[in-house]
């Protein structure tokens, strides 16, 4: 997936300590106990970087990610189903820390 706006006049940064601490992208479950684990979930910035990657564990991008299409930043992202039971299951997402725009 992408991060970053299509619109080259809009960035996006942390609001917490803005433009020093990253932004941070990390798996969040909806609905801990039932459903697939966060730890099923790897994110990093690069598709080697998912074999070293911590499962279950947030990605830092930089603090201030600028707009337009060319600013947009690579996720990659690893899913595995470590209950291997049939079904559809929705209680994983993904979630950033609080974000602001310039």
């Amino acid at each position: 997936i992408w991060f970053g706006s299509q619109d080259a006049s809009v960035s996006c940064l942390s609001i917490t300590n803005p433009g020093v601490s990253p932004i941070t992208v990390a798996p969040l479950d909806s609905s801990v106990g039932s459903g697939s684990p966060v730890t099923d979930i790897k994110l990093a910035l690069s598709a080697a970087g998912l074999n070293t990657a911590t499962a279950g564990a947030a990605v830092a991008l930089p603090a201030t990610v600028l707009g337009g299409a060319e600013n947009a930043i690579a996720l990659y992202i690893r899913l595995t189903d470590s209950t291997h039971s049939a079904g559809v299951k929705t209680d994983l997402s993904l979630t950033t820390n609080p974000l602001g725009q310039l």
